[in-house]
């Protein structure tokens, strides 16, 4: 049977509907669907420094937007309440990501886990700038670029799960960033069946897991993660999409029309659900 090719939209809707605690490095939106269009780190140790990258990132800013991240920084080296100093590189943090620099928005949140008595979340919270960064910066940026930001990634997971070996979505963090930024992916699938094997309901894992098995072309493996993560959280009901699709790549239509109805029956945006109707009209046409 011819394949019929599910449109791309079908891969944005899914990622955006799916995307729990992580937002990590390997769920940019198309990664589901194109699993060789998401960013890989280069393999060699010419790596720009953060440093550098960090005041590329200042210079890209508009002036006002860099004076009032500068101000919260500035205030915040004068502050000698450590929540207050939190408060105000929060601040910085999050005027950063707004203005679309996502290495300065971790830069800062690693800045506020060292210096504000950081816990393990706070840890682990600067870890996922970092993959945001790698996903949603990577790019653009390119492979020297993403060698830093993944280490720096695997810098901060690691703060966290020494500070708490039990935070288990800071080690699913450190193993996906293991597997997307070094040259030993095993390691970082080892750390993920660590915590699927301490944690079998952890979602994360389930959807970590599910997209590395989308970008080997391991279909049936997928299916089975993203199936556990759906049961798990039936309100992510956007997997019904990533499911039709892979469904689709193996030729079996009864089962891409069957995810297709199912996210049709929970979805409420009108221009999604019409196309995917009309996926649905030419699957069935094309048996």
């Amino acid at each position: 049977m011819a394949r019929f090719g599910l449109p791309q939209w079908i891969a944005l809707g899914s990622a955006a509907a799916c995307f729990v605690l992580l937002s990590f490095v390997n769920t940019v939106p198309k990664a589901r669907k194109a699993p060789e269009g998401a960013p890989q780190a280069a393999q060699s140790g010419n790596f720009v420094p953060l440093d550098r990258q960090v005041a590329e990132a200042r210079k890209r800013l508009p002036a006002q937007v860099l004076a009032r991240i500068e101000g919260f920084e500035k205030n915040a080296a004068a502050q000698t309440d450590f929540v207050q100093r939190r408060a105000l590189l929060d601040s910085a943090s999050r005027t950063a990501l707004n203005g679309g620099e996502h290495v300065l928005a971790a830069f800062i949140a690693q800045k506020k886990a060292e210096t504000c008595n950081g816990s393990s979340v706070d840890w682990q919270l600067a870890g996922e700038r970092f993959q945001n960064a790698a996903a949603f910066q990577g790019e653009k940026l390119g492979p020297e670029y993403l060698g830093t930001i993944f280490e720096s990634a695997i810098h901060c997971f690691r703060e966290a799960v020494a500070l708490d070996a039990r935070n288990l979505d800071a080690r699913v963090g450190l193993g996906a960033s293991l597997v997307q930024g070094t040259s030993d992916p095993m390691a970082g699938i080892r750390e993920l069946l660590e915590v699927e094997k301490a944690d079998s309901a952890n979602v994360n894992a389930q959807l970590v897991l599910g997209d590395f098995a989308v970008r080997s072309q391991q279909y049936d493996k997928a299916i089975a993660r993203y199936t556990k993560a759906l049961q798990l959280r039936p309100d992510l009901y956007g997997l019904n999409l990533s499911l039709a699709e892979l469904y689709e790549q193996k030729g079996d239509t009864a089962n891409t029309i069957a995810c297709l109805e199912a996210y049709l029956a929970k979805a409420d945006d009108p221009l999604v659900k019409n196309d995917v109707e009309n996926a649905i009209r030419k699957l069935r046409s094309s048996k």
